[in-house]
């Protein structure tokens, strides 16, 4: 897994790599991280993605999808405006929680 994590308070910060949001595995990987730290919530920081495509949405859906699953709270941050805008634009349902920043996203999730 080449994307970054830590963990406070039971929740799961993860930076997410252009190079895992492609692979098949990480999902189960991200998986393994919370059964193991006993994970309560994840929040996903989309900062490193200059540009959010139809595909990165699609492999987005799957992980909340494989989180919620398993009762994980889930919340995406990060987004460019410009990514914002067209996923808000183009997309009919967003399927996931999304947040301006990690740390609202963490006040967000702490509050569930």
């Amino acid at each position: 897994m080449q994307s970054s994590y830590h963990i406070t308070d039971n929740i799961c910060t993860i930076t997410l790599s252009s190079d895992d949001i492609s692979s098949d595995v990480f999902g189960a990987q991200v998986l393994q991280i919370i059964k193991k730290e006993k994970i309560s919530g994840v929040v996903v920081n989309m900062d490193a993605f200059e540009v959010i495509t139809s595909p990165i949405i699609k492999s987005i859906e799957k992980l909340v999808g494989i989180l919620k699953l398993n009762n994980i709270k889930t919340i995406i941050c990060g987004f460019s405006v410009e990514s914002a805008c067209v996923i808000f634009h183009f997309i009919d349902e967003v399927k996931f929680d999304t947040a301006l920043d990690v740390q609202s996203a963490l006040d967000v999730i702490k509050n569930y």
